[in-house]
């Protein structure tokens, strides 16, 4: 029945959630055409492609994750971040706090701006962006005061991150630049190809795919040339994900396939999850919902293994997706199988997701009165 067709209220509340949750976007930040009207959400992704890379891994302390790669791992704050990472991250945040106070103790700068920057990183992951921008412009007035231009460019690199997140775009990409001209003064091939890649992620989400473009193609090729393969796969599905948006799709696909191999290659389960179900997502958007169910599959396999419950919740969306697409009875399954998981890791915009993706399958069933309470659920979350 269409949407004409059935009564006022049901078709305002079926409007409202469109404008509340259409489109999904993968966790690259980067949009693609859904199957259904809340539809998948990509593997990919931002923030996340794999989107941005931090400019500094937390030295001492960074605990095992996919990369907000968009790793499957699709939104900063959630799933795992909440249910295994924030204790961690608390027991972090305690350390560098003590660190931080014998550090100023002993008046050791170099050592008090590193610490700085864990702790903002720290908070950058637990979805305090405020708090870690405070923490990395610290960072930053430290590092200048004593003259360290690479980790100038570190903390300047974290900062435009948030701040492209932020949506305050000119300054994001003033500071993306001014990194950027400091690795190239210092010779610092890593720092450029993490700095191109992010200024790629900035330019795809303003809309300027062809400029992102070239700067995925420039990270690449300084990341190949220093031998680092899984920073290589993550910048090869950043451009790949670019490339799908802009509809071309068989490039995007050769391109994820090449990131599939090298984290096949380096044993690399969170990466090899991430591009398969990436490839899934194009053959999905091509139509191909069979071809692009073996891929979910695939992905589903091992985020399931590894404890991924965030990403086996996008994934198990997918998959009902396309069933939905295909008509299949199992995607009430997997709806609900995604809902409960949803439930469990707290992810409340996943769980509001999945409810109204529920309401338009029983929707397509006839079965109105059902489908209204599941989107009712999904307005009030």
């Amino acid at each position: 029945m269409m949407l004409c067709d059935i009564n006022t209220r049901y078709r305002r509340m079926i409007c409202l959630l469109l404008i509340i949750y259409f489109p999904i976007v993968s966790a690259a930040g980067l949009s693609a055409s859904p199957p259904s009207a809340f539809g998948q959400e990509h593997a990919n992704s931002p923030g996340s492609g794999e989107g941005r890379v931090k400019a500094e891994a937390k030295n001492h302390h960074d605990p095992p994750a996919p990369l907000p790669q968009t790793g499957m791992s699709a939104a900063v704050g959630i799933d795992e971040k909440l249910g295994q990472k924030i204790p961690l991250a608390l027991t972090f945040t305690d350390e560098d706090n003590q660190a931080l106070s014998l550090s100023r103790a002993m008046q050791d700068s170099a050592r008090q701006a590193i610490t700085l920057n864990n702790i903002g990183a720290v908070y950058e992951d637990l979805g305090d962006r405020q708090q870690a921008l405070d923490y990395y412009h610290e960072s930053l007035t430290l590092r200048r005061s004593i003259g360290d231009r690479l980790g100038e460019a570190i903390a300047l690199n974290n900062i435009a991150n948030i701040q492209a997140f932020l949506g305050d775009r000119d300054l994001a990409l003033a500071n993306f630049q001014q990194a950027l001209g400091t690795y190239r003064e210092l010779g610092s091939l890593a720092g450029e190809a993490n700095t191109l890649n992010n200024l790629g992620t900035h330019y795809s989400t303003i809309g300027d795919k062809q400029r992102a473009i070239k700067h995925f193609e420039r990270a690449l090729d300084l990341v190949g040339t220093a031998g680092e393969p899984a920073k290589e796969a993550v910048f090869l599905n950043n451009l790949a994900a670019v490339l799908a948006d802009i509809d071309k799709k068989q490039e995007a696909l050769a391109i994820h396939q090449r990131a599939l191999s090298i984290y096949r290659r380096i044993k690399d389960q969170n990466g090899e999850a991430t591009s398969l179900g990436n490839i899934g997502t194009i053959h999905d958007t091509l139509g191909d919902k069979r071809r692009a169910l073996t891929y979910y599959r695939q992905a589903l396999t091992i985020v399931q293994r590894t404890g991924n419950r965030y990403s086996e919740a996008i994934t198990r969306n997918n998959i009902a997706a396309a069933h939905d697409f295909l008509g299949d009875k199992a995607a009430l399954d997997e709806h609900q199988r995604t809902l409960a998981l949803r439930h469990a890791i707290d992810d409340k915009q996943g769980e509001a997701v999945t409810l109204g993706n529920l309401g338009r399958f029983h929707d397509s069933q006839g079965n109105k009165d059902l489908a209204l309470k599941h989107f009712e659920q999904a307005l009030r979350l």
